[in-house]
């Protein structure tokens, strides 16, 4: 983050930790928020199988301090738009925070399900994580002008598609991101600067956005 300028990141837990290890993962990233508060933004990671103990410990992060759910459904194994996951959301809409989903791998994280999520859910914020990278860059956008309540983050996803997210979504509702340490930080902000967007554009794109959103 330093060598890179990067004042805040919002961070998560990868693999077996978003699949399995829910409690050892989500203390991970409540020790390294502690740490660094004011550097890092926790999410807790949580896999909707777990049913009724997975609602007490996304309840339990989020009461510790944490900033939103984090879903994989690849890792998961379920499809975002199951109902099977609607507890977790209840969940997130009762703490008021938002969810960010991974999306772009079929069958199970396709954007348009997050679309059925969000629509289920108007008032809870929702993140479309890679903009559908790889296998569904071109149902985000359509996506997200489904439900008002779905934000595009830019991680993986090429310049073009960025900048007609933000002529046909609207740069409010775009979000930074660089999905590290699967990309790289000061790659990610590179792509960004040759994305073609004006200088209050570029505000709310690379901090204005999240910080509201993530509070």
């Amino acid at each position: 983050m330093d060598r890179a300028g990067v004042d805040r990141a919002v961070v998560s837990t990868v693999d077996e930790f978003i699949a399995v290890s829910n409690r050892e993962g989500n203390d991970e990233i409540l020790r390294a928020v502690a740490a660094h508060p004011d550097r890092l933004t926790g999410l807790a990671a949580v896999n909707p199988w777990f049913r009724q103990k997975g609602v007490e410990e996304l309840s339990r992060c989020l009461e510790a301090g944490l900033s939103g759910l984090k879903l994989n459904s690849h890792l998961q194994g379920f499809v975002l738009s199951d109902p099977l996951v609607h507890p977790l959301v209840e969940t997130c809409r009762s703490f008021e925070v938002p969810l960010y989903a991974h999306t772009g791998t079929p069958v199970v994280a396709e954007p348009f399900q997050l679309a059925e999520l969000a629509r289920t859910f108007p008032d809870v914020p929702m993140v479309l994580g890679h903009m559908g990278y790889t296998d569904f860059w071109y149902d985000a956008v359509p996506a997200a002008l489904q439900a008002e309540n779905i934000y595009l983050e830019t991680s993986l996803i090429d310049i073009i598609n960025i900048r007609t997210a933000i002529e046909k979504v609207g740069a409010d509702r775009i979000l930074f991101g660089s999905d590290f340490p699967e990309s790289d930080l000061a790659l990610e902000l590179e792509k960004m600067s040759l994305v073609e967007m004006t200088g209050d554009e570029r505000r709310r794109i690379l901090g204005e956005n999240a910080a509201k959103l993530w509070r």
